[in-house]
């Protein structure tokens, strides 16, 4: 499983920012997570795998409501407390959250990274890290597929997809971030959640994300209240 690691505005340390990079704003555009582009060492330093024997991070983990064992959720979402914080380094880094107005919008050019299957339908995950550039869609575009069963796609989740549907997260990936670059503050935020969607880059259903940046309240509250 992918999950992002999350910062703090109390945080003095230059968060959002990988020291092992292209310059941001001109970073490539991945093909798909699905037999796509890899990740180089460093490139994405708040990435987490919880299948690993160790943890790249620094105090709490973001991910989906679905992998712990969760009460039942408005958002697909949930905060890790790690048992000790992780040292930070070019390496680990956390991702940065932005404040409650300005979420990721439509049209927005997003990433996606994770260690899921590079083939639709496999039940293995990827060896290295994975990464691949969506866009954000309107929500009432989202609505018109019902990929489930009408009312699936929840108020303020959100739902991306890459250039004709050809870009997605895929099995494996769930809990794993949607970064967006913020050119004015020069540096990556966490806007999602990797949460669902009906196969892999399927044409005809975008991939849906809970919204980390509706919901920074309550991230707030849990992680003062522990």
């Amino acid at each position: 499983r992918s999950r992002p690691a999350v910062c703090y505005k109390s945080l003095s340390i230059d968060a959002g920012k990988p020291r092992r990079s292209d310059d941001d704003s001109e970073r490539l555009a991945g093909k798909r997570i699905v037999n796509g582009r890899e990740s180089r060492h460093g490139e994405w330093p708040w990435m987490v795998s919880l299948r690993s024997r160790y943890l790249e991070f620094y105090d709490f983990v973001a991910t989906t409501a679905a992998s712990p064992n969760a009460e039942p959720y408005h958002q697909d979402m949930a905060l890790l407390k790690l048992s000790r914080p992780v040292p930070l380094s070019e390496y680990a880094q956390p991702a940065c959250l932005e404040d409650p107005g300005q979420a990721a919008k439509p049209g927005d050019s997003c990433f996606i990274a994770g260690w899921g299957s590079v083939i639709t339908g496999a039940r293995v995950h990827s060896s290295v890290l994975r990464h691949a550039k969506v866009d954000v869609l309107n929500p009432v575009h989202c609505q018109t597929y019902n990929w489930m069963e009408p009312g699936s796609f929840k108020p303020g989740e959100l739902c991306a997809a890459g250039l004709s549907h050809a870009t997605d997260a895929c099995q494996f990936d769930s809990g794993g971030p949607l970064m967006c670059y913020n050119s004015a503050r020069k540096g990556w935020f966490l806007s999602g959640i990797i949460s669902r969607g009906v196969g892999c880059a399927n044409e005809y259903f975008p991939g849906i994300y809970a919204n980390v940046t509706a919901n920074i309240d309550w991230i707030e509250k849990t992680v003062a209240s522990e």
